[in-house]
């Protein structure tokens, strides 16, 4: 979309650079508020910007639908992972812990 990439980045070395879990959920971060700042960032003139690199009729906006997408689609994965493996996502527990709060709070009939 024509912005420049973060310091440091290097998209020839990046994918190789570390294996340490903790630099990767670092980077991850890194990237998401990235993505988000230069989101905001744009005008909404921008969406509109014709980028020929990914079609004839593509535009800046379709890049964003398609980053909505993909990151939509990663958390299904997350979640499914998740779930194969037992594990409990936060936004579950919490909505478990609020109902059976809910359903102490309720008077028995």
């Amino acid at each position: 979309m024509g912005a420049a990439p973060p310091a440091g980045y290097d998209r020839k070395t990046f994918e190789k650079s570390t294996t340490d879990k903790a630099k990767i959920i670092e980077e991850l971060n890194k990237s998401w508020e990235y993505a988000q700042k230069t989101i905001q960032g744009m005008a909404n003139s921008d969406f509109a910007k014709l980028l020929p690199k990914l079609g004839p009729d593509a535009n800046e906006g379709d890049v964003i639908y398609i980053l909505v997408a993909d990151a939509h689609e990663h958390l299904g994965q997350i979640i499914a992972y998740a779930r194969v493996n037992a594990i409990v996502p936060p936004w579950t527990a919490a909505a478990a812990a609020a109902a059976a709060a809910k359903k102490t709070q309720q008077p028995q009939k």
